[in-house]
This record gives structure tokens, C-alpha cells and sequence, in this order.
């Protein structure tokens, strides 16, 4: 490895420490290495192999509870769109365009790889390390993709100081990077106080009780609590899959949650496995006390899980893996799930999003869900896919929920199997509780 590719690495060293620790403020200067490795070097060959350096290492330090190759190496494949959209720039332009428009193109291709891999990486988008601190409030404006352009801007800002330091303009270049850095943390907490001020003002109210557990559980009367015993409110919501559910007995998971808010005159909203019309879906349904129920299938569906697109090919390892769930799309066609519709579910005039586990993970989507009127969004999930490192998961995931949350000015209420039960609210202020030793509620009143 030359002198030169050795930025990438340091780049993603410095990432790693920006995501996992409590130095989030190091996602501010931990990509200008790289950034300098793209003004120096000149061979596009090379401009690839440090992206590549960079993106596994980054990827394997932060999302390392994900154990299949094949996903790091799908999603880096993409995100080498932007060393051949550098190189393009720097041919053809000038190393001085290329980067001033560098954060548009970095925001393209991560958001691209976000979209488009089976990975999850919206969590890894560069912005979602300042979720902890005082910046979050600029994520009003574009979510993820508002706070990842302001962060690659402000790395842009370093490689730019050091290219003009034996410059006359550096004093100009300083001034800039100490406004864009005073002016940020300003404004974003001018926007949490009016998120603040804007929700305390709403007039409705409705009350939701919110259960996570720490496992799933196959036989109902398996179930550590009586859902007449939970605290009462406007809608009861119980984690993804609570039930387990399969081809086997969907219908007699569907009729037990319909069972469950006539017998104990709720409101419940549950997640789990259906099938209809010959179709397989992953589905939120909220039941109501006289046995009505409106349904939501999930949109974007999980690789190997929920689709498999490669039909009868596999993986090579994947014939090491005798304890894997054959309920999987990737084992048994049968489980090939159909893709839905955006849509809310309603109740009363509490109106819903409820985008399903990995659905969080697509930016866009939720803004579509968004267009449609809710006034809250509940993300149910389940995490037993994740044999380690779940804790590294969440707060992955933690992150993102509250940049939504201020992103969109709702709250976004929390539950699942091994998550969290709670709210984060738009201000960015949060209120959860977590199943260690069994299954917790939370109950809360939200303002719409």
C-alpha cells in the first residue's frame, strides 16, 4: 500500500471512532484525509481501490453486526460510483470544481447505496453521527440527507483551509468554516425550540401503550402478560411477531390479535406474517373492538429474509448454516413476500405510519409515507435476526429514529422484539425503555 492510500484508511478509522464512541464531532473532520487522497491522486484504478479500502473498513467497523459478505460487498460495489464520478470531474473540469461540488456527489452516491443495497446503510450515511449532538436540528431540513450534505461541507472546509493556508484568502476560508459551524449549531437549536413550541401547542391527544419483549414467542399462552392487564389507552401495540407467525398458522395469528381487542374491548395494532390471494405479505393491522381491522403491507422487503432475488442461486456459506430459520425466502420460494402500497392506518383521528423493521432504513419512503398526513410514525421491529453485537444495532437505529423525528416534526414511537419501547419526540428529546430481563410497556400521551 503506497503513502497515498493510506488517507482512505485513516479516514475510516476516524469514521469508526465517530460512530461508535462519544466523539461524534470527529464525523466533522474524519473524511478530509480522503478528500485530500482525491485531489492528489490521479489514477482512476487507485481512486477506486482507496474507496474500497475506505468503504469496507468503515462498514465492517460500524455495521459489523451484519454477517454476510455478500451484503458489504453488493453495497460498496455501488457507493464506487462516486471514485469514477471524481475522476470524471477532475478530466474534465477541475480539481477545484470537483471539490466544491463534492459534497452533492458524496450525498448522491450515499444516499444511492442507502436506496438501492440490500444493506441498511442509511444508518451509516455520514450524517447520522451527529445525532447526538447539538446539530441534529439541521436534519429538519432533508432529514439524513440534510445533515450528511452540512457534514461532508464542513470536511470539504478543511481540505480547502489547508489548500489556501500559504494563501492570502486563508483568513477568508477560516472565517467561512467558523460561521458555517457557529451559524449551524444556532440554527439547529433555533429549530428544536420551535419544534418544541409547535408540538406543545397541538390540541389532540391520544394515549398509546407500547410493549417490547425480548424474544418471540410460538405459543400464545407462552406470552409473559395478559393483554387485559396492560395499562389502558387509545391503541395498545404489541411488538412484530410477537406471535410468531408462519404459512402454517398466519390465520390463527390474524384471528388471535382480532380475538384479543374484542375479548378486551382495545384497540391493537400487532405485526407479523399474512397470506392473501396466494400472496405472501408482512403486515401492521390494527384491530378495533368490534372486530373491524385495516391492514398495511410492507413495502420494502428484506433480502433473504423476505426476497431472494436470484432465484435458486445461494451463497456458498450459506450451506454452513444448518441452524439458519428455513422460513426464508432464500431456502423456501414459499416465502417470497409480495411488496404493498404506502398507506396509514387510522385511529379514530389518530392517523399512522407504520413502517416495518428495515422500512425505517429508506429515507424516501418515510417521506412518502409522510405526504400522506400522519401524525405519528410507529416503527415496529423485530431484531432477532442479529446474533451479536445487537446493542450496536440500536444505537445505530436510535440515531436515525431521532433525526426522523426532527426531520418530519412527529413523534416516532418505538417497539419490537429485543428494541426499545418508546418515543422520540421533535425536539429531538427521547423517552425509552429496553426488555432486559422480560418484557417492558410504555405508556404515553402524544399530541397531534
Amino acid at each position: 500500500m503506497s503513502f497515498s492510500m493510506q488517507w482512505p484508511l485513516v479516514s475510516a478509522l476516524l469514521g469508526i471512532f465517530a460512530f461508535n464512541s462519544r466523539l461524534p464531532w470527529l464525523a466533522l473532520v474524519a473524511l478530509a484525509p480522503l478528500f485530500f487522497f482525491f485531489i492528489v491522486e490521479e489514477k482512476i484504478g487507485r481512486l477506486i481501490g482507496g474507496v474500497i479500502i475506505f468503504r469496507l473498513v468503515f462498514l465492517l467497523g460500524t455495521v459489523y453486526f451484519i454477517g454476510d459478505p455478500l451484503l458489504y460487498l453488493i453495497s460498496t460495489g455501488l457507493f464506487l460510483g462516486l471514485p469514477v464520478t471524481i475522476w470524471f470531474l477532475k478530466k474534465y473540469t477541475s480539481k477545484i470544481f470537483m471539490l466544491i461540488s463534492l459534497p452533492l456527489w458524496w450525498v448522491i452516491w450515499d444516499l444511492a447505496q442507502a436506496r438501492w443495497t440490500p444493506l441498511p446503510t442509511a444508518i451509516v450515511m455520514w450524517g447520522n453521527a451527529l445525532a447526538e449532538t447539538s446539530l441534529v436540528g439541521l436534519s429538519r431540513f432533508g432529514g439524513i440527507v440534510g445533515l450528511t450534505f452540512f457534514a461532508i461541507t464542513i470536511n470539504v472546509g478543511w481540505v480547502w483551509l489547508g489548500l489556501m493556508w500559504r494563501n492570502q484568502f486563508r483568513r477568508s476560508v477560516i472565517i467561512t468554516m467558523a460561521s458555517m459551524l457557529i451559524g449551524g449549531w444556532i440554527f439547529s437549536s433555533s429549530v428544536l425550540l420551535a419544534n418544541n413550541n409547535q408540538y406543545r401547542q397541538r390540541k389532540n391527544q391520544a394515549t398509546l401503550t407500547l410493549v417490547a419483549t425480548p424474544v418471540v414467542y410460538t405459543d400464545p399462552t407462552q406470552i409473559p402478560f395478559i393483554i387485559s392487564e396492560l395499562p389502558a389507552a387509545d391503541l395498545t401495540v404489541l411488538p412484530e411477531n410477537l406471535y410468531e407467525s408462519d404459512l402454517e398458522n398466519y390465520s390463527e395469528v390474524f384471528r388471535w390479535h382480532k380475538q384479543q381487542a374484542i375479548e378486551n374491548q382495545r384497540s391493537i395494532l400487532g405485526a407479523f406474517l399474512r397470506k392473501e390471494n396466494e400472496r405472501v405479505y408482512m403486515s401492521a393491522a390494527l384491530f378495533q373492538p368490534n372486530g373491524s381491522s385495516e391492514i398495511y403491507n410492507k413495502k420494502y422487503l428484506t433480502i433473504t429474509s423476505e426476497t431472494w432475488p436470484f432465484d435458486s442461486w445461494q451463497p456458498f456459506y450459506f450451506q454452513y448454516g444448518h441452524n439458519l430459520d428455513q422460513r426464508r425466502a432464500i431456502f423456501d420460494r414459499r416465502y417470497e413476500h409480495a411488496a404493498g402500497e404506502p398507506k396509514l392506518l387510522e385511529q379514530g383521528n389518530l392517523k399512522i405510519a407504520t413502517p416495518i423493521c428495515s422500512e425505517l432504513h429508506y429515507p424516501y419512503y418515510i417521506k412518502i409515507l409522510d405526504s400522506l398526513g400522519p401524525n405519528i410514525v410507529l416503527h415496529n421491529s423485530n431484531n432477532t435476526w442479529i446474533t451479536y453485537h445487537r446493542d450496536q444495532y440500536l444505537q445505530l437505529t436510535n440515531k436515525l429514529r431521532r433525526i426522523t423525528a426532527v426531520w418530519l416534526q412527529k413523534p416516532v414511537a418505538v417497539t419490537g422484539i429485543s428494541d426499545y419501547a418508546g418515543v422520540f419526540y421533535p425536539d429531538g428529546s427521547r423517552q425509552l425503555v429496553y426488555p432486559h430481563n422480560g418484557y417492558v410497556t410504555f405508556q404515553t400521551n402524544i399530541s397531534f
